[in-house]
């Protein structure tokens, strides 16, 4: 049977972009392009190959300086490439030589919609091409790569991931980043995550500020009460796109001595009826915008739902009454005490929006009675260290079993990030460690829970890891949440 070539581009195309939820949440995470799958479709068939071709190259990236003119003489040779390439990603540090050959590059590039600049300086003739391009977006991390200039829109393709700020800080290098910021802004500079500590000093001036394109806020919180939220009603008046403010304790500074904030006072009142407060450490949560994005009438507290929490906790117990407050969560960070895995799953089968779940040290918290069904027969290794570690080969093994088995029981699960770390037997005398990384739980079900080796990401350490609520961004004082809220 022949299919119409429509049909069977819409098939490629549902392959190559079958997103899911994590993905909205982190650019860098790209399982959507699928290439494992497509590479095998477009070896079946001619006319598959010259369907997949485009998705298979709509993302380049770019890891050595060498590459800008080996991907210029390529462009130049097969205009089918260029034309495929929608996302340029750049992280190596460029000469000046090598940004003459990034322009040309960039004139070969017709089709490409963005450009990932990763803390490369950008200067003006540069600049001036990004804007003659048709490109739309230039993601940048550093807003310190950017020229100065006296054109008042000039930087409106520019988008700045995260940008730290500090309240009621009057320390010279906080003033200047925020003049700087200003600056940028009023050029056309869109900023998608605002980085805020000491947030117990936001009033109702923080609420009158413009942020262009602003979606996400990261709340660091300290000793002080900030019950009253005054700024709330004004920050998202002025900024429809935002959709999720984050509140971040990872020090155990704020929810201690009965301070609380009223998203959270329910649940925490509910903890201490419940006599489990020595039993939890609420870490952070993060609230959502119930309206349309495009609404101006998010304006009160009621118009916020819980969708992220993070939790330590003793007992399952206390899961249950994050439940019954939060059903509507959809990202859970949990650190667990001793638990079977099918009581675990239970509590968590009662989320029926949930869709990450973030793993602290639960290898040797989770257990499945006294068997222990993975195998863990590969080495885990690094560069500077290319021996045999017993302790993360095991707790990757076990992670990717307790994590598929829970998958398969849970459905609307989209991914799992896990974080490990440990000693060398015995402990003490060997190695420090640390495993973590993403697990696709959509792959977790195809594979039935058969992962290539080394999916989790290994290194040695030198000392015990500080955990930061970081993957992505990491400020000197102040932290950001990219998986865990």
């Amino acid at each position: 049977m022949i299919f119409p070539e429509e049909l069977l581009h819409a098939v490629v195309g549902y392959i190559a972009y079958s997103t899911c939820f994590i993905e909205t949440q982190i650019s860098e995470l790209r399982w959507k392009y699928a290439r494992s799958q497509l590479l095998s479709l477009s070896l079946a068939a001619r006319q598959f190959r010259r369907l997949s071709f485009p998705f298979l190259f709509a993302h380049i990236e770019i890891r050595r300086v060498e590459d800008v003119k080996n991907l210029v003489d390529q462009c130049a040779l097969n205009r089918t490439l260029a034309a495929s390439i929608r996302t340029l990603d750049i992280s190596v540090g460029l000469r000046e030589e090598d940004v003459n050959t990034l322009l040309v590059l960039l004139s070969q590039l017709i089709r490409l919609s963005q450009l990932n600049w990763n803390s490369i300086p950008i200067d003006m003739p540069l600049l001036n091409a990004i804007n003659r391009h048709p490109l739309t977006t230039v993601l940048m991390t550093s807003m310190n790569c950017l020229p100065s200039s006296a054109n008042p829109s000039d930087l409106t393709k520019i988008v700045l991931k995260c940008a730290p700020i500090v309240a009621g800080s009057n320390d010279y290098r906080n003033a200047h980043f925020d003049q700087q910021l200003d600056s940028h802004l009023n050029r056309g500079m869109c900023l998608l995550r605002l980085l805020v500590g000491q947030a117990s000093y936001l009033g109702v001036e923080f609420g009158a500020r413009r942020l262009n394109g602003l979606r996400e806020i990261d709340l660091t919180l300290d000793y002080h009460d900030i019950s009253e939220l005054s700024w709330l009603q004004g920050i998202t008046d002025a900024h429809p796109h935002l959709w999720k403010i984050r509140f971040l304790d990872s020090h155990g500074y704020y929810f201690t001595n009965g301070r609380t904030i009223s998203f959270v006072q329910s649940f925490l009142e509910d903890v201490r009826r419940e006599g489990l407060e020595e039993s939890m450490s609420l870490k952070g949560f993060a609230v959502t915008r119930t309206t349309p994005c495009s609404a101006l009438s998010s304006r009160s507290v009621n118009d916020w739902q819980v969708t992220g929490l993070n939790l330590k906790m003793r007992t399952l117990r206390v899961l249950k009454l994050a439940h019954e407050r939060f059903p509507q969560a959809t990202i859970l960070t949990l650190s667990i005490g001793r638990v079977h895995v099918d009581d675990f799953m239970e509590v968590l089968c009662r989320f029926s929006s949930l869709q990450v779940v973030n793993l602290l040290h639960a290898s040797h918290c989770l257990h499945f009675g006294k068997k222990k069904p993975w195998t863990s027969c590969h080495k885990a290794q690094s560069r500077r260290h290319p021996v045999k570690r017993v302790g993360p080969v095991e707790s990757e093994a076990a992670m990717i079993w307790y994590t598929s088995r829970i998958a398969r029981r849970i459905p609307t699960i989209d991914a799992f990030y896990i974080e490990e770390y440990g000693y060398d037997e015995p402990i003490g005398s060997g190695d420090r460690w640390e495993v973590l990384g993403w697990i696709n739980a959509h792959e977790l079900r195809r594979t039935h829970g058969q992962l290539p080796t080394g999916t989790l990401r290994y290194s040695p350490l030198q000392k015990l890891p500080q955990y930061s609520d970081s993957e992505e961004f990491r400020y000197p004082k102040y932290y950001t949440v990219t998986y865990k809220l």
